[in-house]
């Protein structure tokens, strides 16, 4: 496993891959590990959202606003109210919510398994 500092030359498919191994290790172990958490510059979750083009904007200390992936559920496809939460005090292997009827039961688990995903189909797409 690659630490979080080193993702710089991974493409974004071993990113995710990094962070949903991570984020499973972390949530078995169940404690909060400072030397796992990821600096914002580094956070696997945020580099795939944006290199997805589903990241809008920070919205306070260890929160960020995106499109949820599953969107085109949502009524009328409107693309608001989805957050992630990185890894902090409160939230000790981040978190991921939507408010819509849709996405009620959604987990970050299920975040980062369609990140993983979606990346897999944007590199098949580019080769």
């Amino acid at each position: 496993m690659q630490t979080q500092g080193n993702l710089n030359n991974a493409t974004p498919k071993q990113v995710v891959a990094e962070n949903v191994q991570l984020l499973r290790y972390t949530a078995a172990k169940n404690q909060l590990s400072e030397a796992l958490l990821p600096s914002p510059s580094d956070n696997a979750v945020i580099y795939a959202l944006k290199n997805l083009g589903l990241y809008k904007k920070s919205s306070g200390p260890f929160k960020h606003e995106i499109t949820c992936p599953w969107v085109s559920e949502h009524t009328d496809a409107k693309d608001s109210g989805t957050v992630y939460f990185e890894p902090n005090g409160k939230y000790y292997i981040g978190g991921f919510k939507c408010q819509h009827s849709h996405c009620l039961d959604r987990t970050l688990t299920h975040l980062t398994e369609i990140l993983e995903r979606l990346i897999a189909e944007l590199e098949a797409g580019a080769k």
